[in-house]
């Protein structure tokens, strides 16, 4: 008889390769490194390996420390910030526009619960249905960022002229 992984393994295993899945794409379509730390986390949970944009991105992160050197007076921390694609120029922090995004999809996973649910069905919705609505929020969200990230340019290029 084989050696058979534990009942509770597997079912970490199998939401882990879900949610690894599911921080990919985030990481593909937001470019937020913390998508592609949330992605690590869950490969090492799983015994599964990297996509292939999180593996560029760990290479481009490790050549980037690799290239930092100690100086007097340099503020390292804001360079390895940078390193780890971390900074943002003059946008809301990656932390900030995940936090947003994670409760902008909570509150939309809810609203499509309670419609299905006075629907009469009693079941989760569909994913396709939960993927759309995602998806129109966090483009809603993306382009509500781009525009504060573009007011501010203007009004800080009103100001130097």
């Amino acid at each position: 008889m084989a050696n058979k992984k534990p009942l509770s393994r597997q079912i970490v295993q199998a939401i882990s390769k879900r949610q690894l899945a599911w921080a990919a794409e985030q990481f593909k379509l937001t470019g937020n490194p913390l998508y592609a730390w949330n992605a690590i986390n869950m490969a090492m949970n799983a015994g599964a390996r990297l996509p292939a944009a999180v593996r560029a991105y760990l290479l481009r992160v490790a050549r980037s420390l690799g290239n930092l050197k100690a100086e007097p007076g340099r503020d390292i921390a804001r360079y390895v910030l940078q390193a780890v694609e971390l900074r943002t120029d003059g946008g809301p922090s990656y932390f900030a526009q995940r936090k947003k995004r994670e409760k902008l999809r909570a509150v939309v996973h809810r609203a499509a619960l309670l419609a299905k649910q006075y629907e009469g069905e009693k079941a989760a919705p569909s994913r396709s249905f939960d993927d759309a609505l995602e998806r129109a929020a966090m483009d809603a969200d993306m382009d509500a960022d781009s525009i504060k990230r573009q007011a501010r340019r203007q009004k800080r290029r009103t100001k130097q002229a």
